[in-house]
């Protein structure tokens, strides 16, 4: 049996997750509602050595070229494993898809995943909404 502050506490823990869960899923389906946003490409942007995988310094580095200096390259790494299904400390196209496509509405998820996808070279970036929306997710 809990306290009365423990379960205050508890219950103030689960609405705060509730919360966050429900501002990440509405960040995903805002992502994914922008017409043009490809994941591929996405990743393409994120990935800059072209490696097929990305790490957290990338994702620092991608945070940091959109004016984002407050994200921890410990607190990227934190999100990558969360996603690293192969326990490898990185992220494959696959496992970047799981972290910004949205888990609730299969249907957005596969209308996006269907879209073509344009080449993201190097020193190019995607359009302003779609890196913002990026941002939002991570």
């Amino acid at each position: 049996m809990l306290g009365l502050e423990s379960e205050r506490k508890l219950k103030n823990f689960l609405v705060a997750v509730g919360d966050g869960e429900r501002n990440i899923e509405f960040a995903r389906a805002s992502l994914c509602n922008i017409a043009d946003f490809a994941p591929r490409s996405a990743f393409e942007r994120i990935d800059r050595d072209g490696s097929g995988q990305t790490d957290s310094r990338e994702i620092c580095n991608f945070l940091r070229d959109n004016g984002i200096h407050s994200v921890l390259e410990s607190e990227a790494h934190a999100l990558v494993l969360f996603f690293d299904n192969n326990g490898n400390g990185r992220l494959s196209l696959d496992e970047f898809q799981q972290m910004v496509l949205p888990c609730e509405d299969n249907f957005l998820r596969n209308r996006t995943l269907d879209r073509p996808s344009r080449p993201c070279p190097r020193y190019e970036v995607l359009p302003r909404d779609i890196e913002t929306a990026i941002c939002n997710v991570i």
